[in-house]
């Protein structure tokens, strides 16, 4: 296995990136999310900087914990502690959702060291989607763990999110990969990781229901959208997955690596 200092990263993508303003745009993708440490990993070891920070969904996640301060190794060691039970709670009172969403909540408050958007240290936009309106919405101050949840709040699974007097979805149906919220915060070089374009790998395996269900989601969602990310993004990072990720430990380790070696496949 090749050492950070063996990289040679593309001598005319450094060029580029001198003297940018450069931003990070983290997309859904479920526990493929776990792709996005992996990216952060490899852009620390190379000095890569970041400026701006937007998520959606799993990115929302990530996205917040990075600009709260978290370095990879950290948000690698928050991933290895995480199992379902942690996050998935059977929703029994109410029939919005199949699960709660203390779960996730209690997380963020374990791991997130301010209250605010604009406390973080790095500017971060988060995305959700505005349910009633049907369009998309950012955050980008007020409290950051309302807008995590709203970002990453997946329309059956779990209930809707009511803040500020409106109800919100999951990012993911309006801007999965969140190029255009970056780019509105000033980033003139924006590395963008699109994670939902996976199923598009031959090797991508749907072997039972679930995974015919969630493969079938997959194509529906990348088909409605008018603008690929390739369109706007100067870097596009696009980890291969052949399956829908589990949350076992060697399932999350080897999402990070596939992050990385993306990562590593885009710069070099």
């Amino acid at each position: 296995m090749q050492s950070p200092a063996d990289i040679k990263i593309n001598p005319s993508l450094f060029k580029k990136l001198k003297n940018k303003k450069v931003g990070l745009a983290l997309g859904s993708g479920g526990t493929m999310g776990m792709a996005h440490i992996g990216v952060i990993k490899f852009l620390e070891e190379h000095n890569i900087p970041v400026h701006y920070v937007a998520g959606t969904s799993a990115g929302a996640i990530v996205g917040a914990l990075y600009a709260a301060g978290k370095k990879s190794s950290e948000l690698a060691d928050i991933a290895d502690r995480l199992n379902w039970l942690s996050i998935l709670r059977p929703n029994m009172l109410k029939f919005k959702g199949m699960v709660q969403h203390k779960g996730l909540q209690k997380i963020l408050e374990r791991h997130l060291d301010v209250n605010t958007i604009e406390e973080l240290s790095l500017p971060c936009t988060i995305v959700a989607t505005d349910f009633d309106q049907g369009k998309r919405a950012y955050f980008t101050s007020g409290p950051i763990i309302p807008a995590v949840l709203a970002s990453s709040c997946i329309p059956v699974l779990f209930e809707p999110i009511k803040y500020r007097g409106k109800t919100y979805v999951d990012g993911f149906l309006t801007e999965s990969v969140p190029i255009k919220a970056v780019r509105s915060m000033g980033a003139d070089f924006v590395i963008a990781v699109d994670l939902i374009h996976s199923w598009r790998n031959p090797s991508f395996r749907a072997p039972h229901i679930y995974m015919v269900a969630i493969k079938a989601i997959l194509i529906a969602a990348t088909n409605a959208f008018s603008l690929s990310p390739e369109d706007d993004a100067d870097i596009i990072i696009s980890p291969k997955f052949g399956y829908v990720t589990l949350f076992n430990r060697a399932s999350k380790k080897a999402s990070i690596k596939k992050g990385y070696d993306a990562a590593r496949a885009a710069f070099t």
